[in-house]
């Protein structure tokens, strides 16, 4: 299988997606609420279509597997974002652009192939802790679906196309400022930015930020912390 999820996607016989869905799961643990619902075959989304059509594993999934390469964007204007089960490409985003146990994780899904009993598409923003074993709490879940409404955490629904971004609901930003924001679950700032970010399609374009803006440092002094983040010798404060 390896890193051609795509081709094993459209193939995989059900016994087959029933055998993944064993191994590890992203529903809510204690039946509260829908964990990652119908985004996701480790949740609701292994019984789409009456489960003859399961949706593809979410970014989380694909990353521990394998099946997809993550990006770490610093500042990235029109970003282009192909749906993931074609460009295989999960970006994660954290202040700097720097790996830690908590992060965000975008990825483009359109309704097409195995996913296209998804209750949406656009881009899907994941807020992951690693440090979280699994998904019981609604509060502070290991791997949960930004979106805004809690739906999922309360148990309303397994998922709505004002889930991703933009989505029915016109979401063009995610920030420390938008509805849901960015910000950490200690409620820190995390210095993630997303905006401009285009209509639904196999290619979506986003504006990318993660770069905290440094105070009363000259321009130089800026681009050599800059710098010195690139080469891994330090991070923006």
């Amino acid at each position: 299988m390896g890193r051609n999820v795509g081709r094993w996607a459209e193939r995989a016989p059900r016994s087959r997606w029933a055998l993944a869905h064993a191994e590890r799961h992203l529903y809510d643990t204690d039946y509260s609420g829908e964990g990652v619902g119908n985004w996701c075959l480790m949740g609701g989304g292994s019984w789409l279509g009456g489960g003859d059509i399961p949706a593809h594993p979410s970014a989380w999934c694909k990353l521990q597997q394998g099946w997809a390469t993550v990006v770490d964007p610093l500042n990235e204007n029109n970003l282009h974002i192909e749906d993931v089960k074609t460009g295989r490409k999960v970006y994660r985003l954290w202040k700097g652009a720097t790996a830690q146990k908590e992060y965000f994780l975008i990825e483009n899904r359109q309704k097409s192939q195995y996913d296209r009993e998804l209750p949406g598409q656009g881009l899907l923003v994941w807020h992951v802790d690693d440090a979280i074993p699994e998904n019981s709490n609604e509060i502070h879940p290991k791997v949960a679906l930004v979106h805004g409404k809690r739906d999922l955490e309360n148990g309303s629904n397994r998922g709505d196309a004002g889930d991703p971004f933009p989505g029915s609901a016109n979401k063009v930003s995610f920030s420390g400022n938008s509805a849901p924001n960015s910000k950490s679950y200690s409620g820190q700032e995390t210095c993630v930015k997303v905006d401009n970010i285009s209509a639904p399609g196999a290619v979506m374009t986003a504006n990318v930020v993660t770069a905290c803006k440094v105070e009363g440092l000259s321009w130089w002094d800026k681009l050599a912390r800059w710098l010195r983040t690139l080469l891994g010798q330090g991070q923006p404060s």
